[in-house]
């Protein structure tokens, strides 16, 4: 079966907490991948054989590249009402695309509280994530 890959994007913002010492750090990231189309894997999808093959095709395609669209540092001791704002601000960026950009915050450390005066600053498709290494 031939087919063209369809190229997907999609952008995710990242916020890691600053404290008192530490700059908080915004980033928007997206991903660049190219699927198989949806009419060749519903076709696929009726056989066992036909799932084989699937598979493959999904192995055959490159990997994802991730392109960095925006990076900021909130300056020391930005209250985090104003990085709220922050936010709001690059959540809106005209040059993201989609309605709907997910923000992931980190939950850990002075997350949790943090997490919580965002929530109440209405960022939307927000989700608190801890992070461990």
């Amino acid at each position: 079966m031939r087919y063209e890959p369809l190229e997907e994007r999609h952008v995710a913002i990242g916020v890691d907490l600053g404290q008192s010492r530490d700059h908080t750090t915004i980033a928007a990231v997206e991903r660049v991948r190219l699927v198989v189309p949806g009419y060749v894997a519903d076709e696929l999808r009726d056989s066992e054989h036909g799932r084989r093959r699937l598979a493959d095709l999904r192995k055959e395609l490159p990997k994802p590249t991730f392109n960095l669209r925006i990076l900021e540092q909130a300056p020391l001791g930005e209250a985090y009402p104003a990085q709220a704002l922050r936010i709001h601000r690059v959540q809106a960026n005209p040059n993201l695309q989609g309605q709907c950009v997910p923000v992931f915050v980190d939950y850990t450390g002075v997350g949790r509280a943090v997490f919580e005066i965002f929530r109440a600053a209405n960022i939307r498709h927000m989700t608190g994530v801890t992070l461990t290494f």
